[in-house]
């Protein structure tokens, strides 16, 4: 991938990189917006993002400053060791900060900072800080006495990305052994870790359920560790035993906080109930876990990542101009000798945006026009997502050219529908008696009947729907309200007699439903005969995230003879469900003949890296790429 940073003058900062050391302080910010600055400044590098880190381990939020030494050894910046071992060895620290700092100086991984760690080992006294220090003195040790290892490498060989405190163990093969070491109290902490980290890298829900096993630990060190890797398997099988910790007030705090992370990482209804609870706990570790947690739920909900805000210039720009960033984003999206997951994450980023550059970008830049079908029919449906009324032209135009796939023009007669404007009714009208594909006929039929609806219901701002949306999504339909049941609703959704519009309805009322019965009774309408439902089945299973639809979608991905839409859709969900299946699937039809469906897999592949990563699909856009005046 090339880099995207071009660079700033020495000595200099970008307006963005200012911009977030300085939200990161500033304590008369709300809790989750330190979080997003935080989480913006650990992809960074230098001076500013270190400075501004080391000072947030001193904060009033002990939430705060664990998860700044957390990033400082993350980014394995050995600049920083100073200041983690001034944290480390400064005992009016909460115990989590020092664990932390402890944590961090194995996590860079110099030898000369065993002799810090030892020193702690034998005087702190928390138990978690001491097991930790010895944890990051046996990591250190092997780190360095192992051949041909390159430290830095550590989080590139993890599928998750992460530089974490002990090596998987190579030592066992079966989840059954895994489990036997990490229940085993008898094992050294670093045995137990290791166990830990292979069984979540074997992943399945045997493994996951040793994992939970060992939450009857009796070392709150080993305990939080268990919960945070709970947190990134996002297996829902585990959410019982993490609702279990956070809801039990003897447990160690910084237990029931990973606890409550890894709550807003699984992300199921009871897990989001019991974060709104907690997000009052007595114990701000976990009240201010809780908080972060549901925010950045609300910002994945909305389709944006946690720092998206901070993908825009801070600082003023004169009128009628682009910010370096604007202008960049624009020049990305419709450059085609990039790659397409390049261009899908500027896409992705600049949806996020309002004003004339991103539309123009999106219009005039032609994206919609782009010979790449995925990225057109995605163009067009970012502009009606925006709700953009100047799109329209532009849509209409996209709608009536036959010589654009039919997924382009099906995605902008759902974009004319999503602005909602009774003025598109007749547009939308002329292709559904013109237009030679069922799939985009379908569509505009749908599209007419949410404009009618959305302007004569009475008290209701068009504007407003993707706010009522759980999903956050402008949906081509309205939720059914005349089912009560998920029966109800699957009879509504598999009859083939009802119109699209009842149908849709049905669907997006049991996707808000959730849970397993829903899922499946969506899976069941993959059998239906209409293209274009099976295409939003397929987004919704992919919104929905639950795993049990994954053995569905990935048979729509193996049929050859499925239309194209429907399939690419089927991709998009599989890379959000993320199971071990679903990749080897993407994987391998990644090289497929169809252009919809092999961009589609590669984009979600791409986009699963950045998550597991711990980054947003758009964070390297976070920075300023041109050079500062």
């Amino acid at each position: 991938m090339r880099s995207m940073d071009i660079g700033t003058p020495a000595g200099t900062q970008s307006n963005m990189e200012q911009f977030l050391c300085e939200r990161l302080v500033d304590q008369t910010q709300p809790i989750h917006e330190r979080f997003r600055a935080l989480f913006s400044l650990r992809n960074l590098k230098g001076p500013g993002p270190r400075k501004a880190l080391i000072q947030a381990t001193r904060d009033s939020s002990n939430l705060l400053a664990h998860e700044a030494a957390y990033a400082l050894g993350q980014m394995q910046d050995a600049e920083a060791i100073p200041a983690l071992e001034a944290a480390l060895n400064d005992l009016s620290l909460h115990p989590i900060v020092r664990h932390e700092a402890a944590e961090a100086l194995g996590a860079i991984g110099i030898e000369s900072n065993i002799p810090l760690l030892k020193k702690s080992l034998t005087d702190d006294p928390a138990q978690e800080v001491r097991e930790t220090c010895e944890l990051a003195i046996k990591r250190i040790e092997e780190m360095n006495t192992t051949s041909n290892v390159d430290v830095s490498s550590v989080a590139e060989k993890s599928p998750f990305m992460s530089v974490d405190p002990a090596a998987p163990a190579l030592f066992c093969s079966s989840v059954d052994e895994l489990r036997g070491v990490l229940l085993d109290e008898k094992r050294s902490m670093y045995e137990r870790y290791g166990a830990l980290f292979a069984l979540r890298n074997h992943g399945g829900d045997e493994a996951a359920s040793a994992i939970v096993d060992s939450l009857a630990a009796s070392s709150a060190l080993l305990k939080h560790e268990v919960a945070y890797v709970l947190g990134q398997l996002q297996n829902k099988v585990t959410s019982a035993a993490l609702c279990r910790i956070l809801k039990d007030a003897n447990e160690h705090p910084m237990v029931r906080h990973e606890a409550a992370e890894a709550l807003g990482s699984i992300a199921d209804e009871q897990s989001v109930a019991l974060l709104e609870e907690f997000s009052k706990d007595p114990e701000p570790l976990v009240a201010q876990s809780c908080e972060v947690a549901l925010s950045m739920l609300e910002f994945e909900r909305s389709g944006k990542s946690f720092e998206y805000l901070f993908m825009r210039d801070p600082l003023p720009t004169p009128a009628g101009t682009q910010s370096n960033m604007e202008q960049f984003l624009c020049e990305r999206l419709v450059d085609q000798t990039q790659p397409i997951h390049e261009r899908f994450r500027a896409l992705f980023s600049l949806r996020n945006l309002k004003g004339p550059g991103p539309r123009n970008a999106l219009i005039h830049g032609k994206a919609t026009r782009d010979s790449s079908n995925l990225l057109a029919h995605e163009a067009a449906y970012a502009l009606g997502q925006m709700q953009d009324a100047e799109a329209i032209p532009a849509l209409e135009a996209a709608l009536n050219d036959l010589s654009l796939h039919p997924v382009v023009r099906h995605e902008a007669a759902e974009a004319l529908g999503a602005i909602g404007l009774e003025s598109n009714i007749p547009l939308l009208k002329k292709s559904l008696t013109d237009d030679p594909a069922q799939e985009v006929r379908e569509t505009c039929e749908l599209a007419i009947k949410r404009i009618e609806e959305m302007n004569t219901t009475s008290n209701v701002d068009v504007s407003s729907v993707a706010e009522k949306s759980p999903f956050m999504s402008v949906d081509p339909a309205a939720p059914a309200l005349f089912c009560s049941s998920v029966d109800e609703l699957r009879g509504v959704l598999l009859d083939e007699k009802r119109s699209m519009y009842e149908r849709y309805g049905a669907l997006f009322a049991l996707r808000n439903h959730g849970g397993d019965e829903a899922a499946s009774a969506i899976v069941d309408s993959l059998a239906a005969s209409s293209a274009l439902l099976k295409h939003e089945v397929a987004y919704v299973l992919g919104q929905l995230q639950n795993k049990v639809t994954s053995a569905a979608l990935c048979r729509i991905l193996k049929d050859a003879n499925e239309h194209p839409m429907v399939r690419h859709e089927a991709a998009e969900a599989l890379g959000s469900i993320a199971d071990e299946q679903s990749v080897a699937l993407l994987e391998e039809f990644s090289k497929d003949p169809e252009p919809l469906v092999a961009q589609s897999c590669e984009v979600a592949l791409s986009m699963l890296e950045f998550e597991r990563s711990g980054k947003s699909f758009e964070y390297l856009f976070m920075r300023d790429p041109l050079v500062q005046a």
